[in-house]
């Protein structure tokens, strides 16, 4: 059986539940024409804790951590991601290789792998994946890791890693039910951890396009989301469809019919504390107004929030700027970085459509106080992956999210969403003349 047919189809194990009949003496039970280990926790012998998958032991390992080629890059920032903190870990190197390579008896299979003749079952009777996102099972000499999704998988990675490599002890990482169990289950638990969405919709063709941005929202769900070029006509469609989302911003213009910068933001996961918007001008609380020579009414929403579960704060900016040089830009960030001074005892992250590229003074001077959270993550998917695409024309950089320099926090995870693949939904236009770019960020 294949693993995406066993992957359909949970198969049903009976599971020992007790250390006596977790002895390494037991049988192995025959599952539907497989084996399976009825050895369900460690056990301990006169040369201390053995389990039944032991990854590292005596600083070596047989072990080669198999990513499925199919699911691509994340996949591969999964595999990367794993090897390394185990490597931090227990100072022992895991090789890593593609599905349709591999011929290792011994493997940590990441993702859902379509090798033929692969067959490792599902042990689990059921699964709740919005509970727990990530599943972990072991079978004969095989670890397996796999999430609903490969975007899943890659997005909980390092804090599956991080909890299963604390584990390591005696000389020995290994994997029982138990160890399982809480890494299915503690995975989902970081209150402090939060994704932030930044995608510039294009003002025209909305209705063209507006399914394709739903689909991403839903897909990607970020827990907060900012948005440029949203026309009212966007904001009413939005509103409507982001239902479990409160909304932050109002329209550039005076008369409320231009482009608005929202902020979208989960309100099960904050509580929004204060908030509002300016314009980037020499009259900030003027409505429509603009600095000479601005091509446009440009505008910053902001919203200060705290995580319910943890009460952290944070404050996230949202922002488009102008199109007329760098000059104009310079001053719009000025006003902008002045507002921010006030709050730089909170984490703060700003999301937009900056109109500079990475060789632009105003790149250098935005990276005096703040990062790119390009630059810090530690998975990568995108590196150097241009965010504008021109409908296939051309191809720049232009949108970032940035994250302030003195906060505690980590980005773990950057991508530029420019694959046309939600899923198993798939699609071949562009969903804007801009990619969205995602990150995952921890406060710590």
């Amino acid at each position: 059986m294949s693993l995406k047919k066993a992957f359909t189809v949970l198969l049903s194990a009976v599971l020992c539940t007790t250390l006596a009949s977790c002895s390494p003496s037991n049988e192995d039970k025959e599952i539907n024409g497989t084996t399976s280990h009825t050895s369900d926790s460690s056990t301990v012998t006169s040369s201390g804790v053995s389990f039944p998958i032991e990854v590292i032991k005596d600083g070596k390992t047989k072990y080669t951590i198999v990513y499925s080629t199919e699911q691509g890059d994340y996949a591969h920032a999964a595999a990367n991601e794993l090897s390394k903190q185990i490597f931090d870990a227990t100072g022992v190197s895991v090789f890593i290789e593609e599905d349709r390579f591999s011929n290792s008896e011994y493997e940590i299979v990441l993702g859902k792998t379509d090798r033929e003749g692969d067959e490792i079952p599902f042990l689990r009777h059921e699964h709740n994946w919005l509970e727990k996102p990530i599943f972990v099972e072991y079978y004969e000499n095989r670890l397996l890791i796999t999430a609903k999704d490969d975007f899943s998988l890659c997005y909980n990675i390092d804090r599956l890693a991080a909890l299963w490599t604390a584990e390591y002890r005696d000389g020995i990482l290994g994997a029982d039910n138990e160890i399982c169990d809480t890494l299915m289950t503690e995975t989902p638990k970081a209150s402090n951890d939060l994704s932030i969405m930044s995608h510039n919709v294009y003002y025209k063709n909305m209705q063209q396009r507006k399914g394709l941005v739903a689909q991403e929202l839903a897909y990607f769900s970020p827990d907060l989301i900012g948005l440029q070029e949203a026309t009212p006509e966007w904001m009413t469609f939005l509103d409507s469809t982001l239902t479990e989302y409160g909304r932050i911003g109002v329209s550039r213009a005076a008369n409320g019919n231009g482009e608005y910068n929202p902020i979208f933001y989960k309100k099960d996961k904050f509580e929004l504390l204060d908030s509002g918007t300016f314009w980037l001008s020499k009259t900030p609380s003027v409505p429509g107004s603009r600095f000479d020579g601005a091509n446009n009414d440009r505008i910053a929403t902001w919203g200060l929030f705290q995580i319910k579960q943890s009460g952290k704060k944070l404050l996230l900016l949202n922002t488009h700027l102008d199109t007329a040089g760098e000059n104009i830009r310079t001053l719009e960030l000025d006003l902008i970085f002045d507002f921010l001074s006030d709050y730089d005892r909170y984490p703060i992250y700003m999301t937009g459509d900056f109109n500079f590229q990475l060789t632009f003074d105003t790149y250098e001077k935005t990276n005096e106080l703040f990062h790119s959270c390009h630059d810090i993550a530690k998975i990568n998917i995108s590196k150097d992956v241009p965010t504008f695409n021109a409908w296939g024309d051309r191809t720049a950089t232009g949108d970032y999210i940035f994250a302030n320099k003195d906060s505690e926090h980590e980005v773990i995870l950057y991508r530029v969403i420019n694959e046309r693949r939600f899923g198993d939904f798939t699609f071949d236009e562009f969903i804007s003349d801009h990619y969205a770019v995602y990150v995952k960020i921890r406060i710590t």
